[in-house]
C-alpha cells in the first residue's frame, strides 16, 4: 500500500509540474512591429491589431485622485492605430535583460523615453496595477491565445516612448515582467500606437 501512495504522490508531483510550465507557442500567422523588433529567441504568444482605438501614454507617474481614478499628471491620449504584441522570452535570459535590451531598441529607432520605471517604483506609480488593466488587459487579443495581463502581474519594468515617423507621431510602451509560474521566463507586452 506504501509503494501505490507513493506512485501516486510522483503521478501528481509530474502532472503538477506540467501544468505550472506551459511552453509558449509562436503565433501561425504573427507578425512583430516594424519600429520595435522582439527579443531574440521570444516567442509571439498573441497580438492585437485595432485600426482605430485610443491608449493613454504616460509619461510620468501615476496617482489615484480623488475620486479613485488613475490620473497621470502627464499623458498624451493617443487615437489611431494601436497594435500590441505578447512575447514570451528565452527562459535562460533574465527579464533585466530584456528590459535593457528593449530600451537600447526603442533608442536605436530613434525614439525618446517619456517614462520609465522598474519592479517597486512601477507600483508606486500604479503601473503594475491598474494601468496594466487600462491598456492590456482592454485589447482585443487573438482568440484563443489568452489575455497576457496575467502574465505581467508579477514585478515589471515599463517604459513609453515617442518618436516621429513620416510627420506622424508614434508611441510606444514596453512592460517586461518577471518569470511567473506559467511560462517560467520573463514576458513583455509592446504596444505601439
Amino acid at each position: 500500500m506504501r509503494i501505490q501512495t507513493f506512485r501516486y504522490a510522483i503521478v501528481a508531483l509530474a502532472t503538477q509540474s506540467i501544468v505550472c510550465a506551459q511552453p509558449a507557442v509562436e503565433m501561425p500567422v504573427g507578425k512583430d512591429p516594424a519600429m520595435v523588433s522582439r527579443y531574440a529567441g521570444s516567442i509571439l504568444q498573441s497580438a492585437s491589431t485595432e485600426s482605430f482605438a485610443a491608449v493613454r501614454v504616460p509619461s510620468g507617474p501615476g496617482r489615484f485622485d480623488a475620486a479613485d481614478k488613475l490620473v497621470f499628471d502627464r499623458s498624451v491620449g493617443v487615437e489611431g492605430r494601436v497594435d500590441a504584441y505578447f512575447y514570451v522570452g528565452p527562459k535562460e535570459r533574465s527579464a533585466l535583460e530584456v528590459f535593457r535590451n528593449y530600451q537600447t531598441a526603442l533608442s536605436q529607432a530613434g525614439f525618446t523615453t517619456l517614462y520609465s520605471c522598474e519592479m517597486g517604483a512601477c507600483d508606486q506609480a500604479l503601473i503594475r496595477e491598474p494601468f496594466v488593466g487600462e491598456v492590456v488587459r482592454s485589447r482585443k487579443w487573438a482568440s484563443g491565445r489568452g489575455n497576457p495581463s496575467s502574465a505581467i502581474s508579477r514585478d515589471i519594468r515599463f517604459v513609453s516612448a515617442k518618436a516621429t515617423r513620416n510627420g506622424a507621431e508614434v508611441y510606444a510602451m514596453v512592460f517586461v515582467a518577471e518569470p511567473n509560474s506559467i511560462w517560467q521566463a520573463p514576458a513583455a507586452v509592446v504596444i505601439v500606437a
